[in-house]
């Protein structure tokens, strides 16, 4: 994976200028629209926010940028790894926010397929890797794995902004023995779930 640090959106961050880092994200990206980074960092700010702000006052707005990039993504971006994980995941884990026609069961089984292609396609990535991890042989996995993983999250996700802290979360679950037998994206669903119902 790409280094997906970006400090002057980070700083914004930092500073809670939460309108300030959704325009500069967007903005950027509009900018440069090939560019994985600015594309993977803005897409999950529109969803954090928008997952964060679900069942409150709606932002038609920064939905409607998110569907935007979500269908730039898959008709400009497909095939590139950054992009096919962060919008399989979005897609997985909030089926609801991409799809007008309540149709989430087919946008859901089609993030976790993203997910597992983004897996086959990079197998020496082992948080991408993980994302692939048939739930039968999860555990064997996530025992023969877990150190490398938390090193991957030290390594990858070490700088201050929310979706450093957010994965470096998503790979600190695995070690929660309470979710030991589940596999990993069924802990993520459920957790999510559980937040916001």
């Amino acid at each position: 994976m790409i280094n997906l640090e970006w400090e002057e959106l980070d700083q914004l961050e930092i500073e809670e200028k939460v309108q300030e880092v959704l325009d500069y994200s967007y903005n950027s990206w509009m900018s440069d629209k090939m560019n994985i980074r600015y594309f993977v960092r803005a897409f999950y700010i529109r969803w954090d926010m928008i997952a964060y702000m679900y069942g409150m006052e709606e932002n038609e707005t920064e939905d409607d940028k998110l569907k935007s990039m979500f269908d730039f993504g898959i008709s400009e971006l497909k095939n590139i790894t950054e992009v096919e994980w962060i919008m399989g995941y979005c897609m997985l884990i909030n089926p609801i926010f991409f799809e007008e026609n309540d149709n989430y069961l087919e946008l859901e089984e089609k993030g976790q397929k993203m997910l597992r292609n983004v897996a086959i396609n990079n197998p020496d990535d082992v948080f991408l890797t993980s994302f692939g991890i048939p739930e039968k042989d999860y555990l064997k996995w996530k025992r023969a794995n877990s150190e490398r993983l938390i090193q991957y999250g030290e390594d990858n996700f070490n700088f201050d902004s929310d979706f450093s802290r957010y994965f470096k979360h998503i790979i600190n679950c695995r070690s929660d023995e309470e979710f030991e037998k589940e596999s990993f994206l069924k802990k993520i669903v459920r957790r999510w779930k559980q937040r916001w119902g």
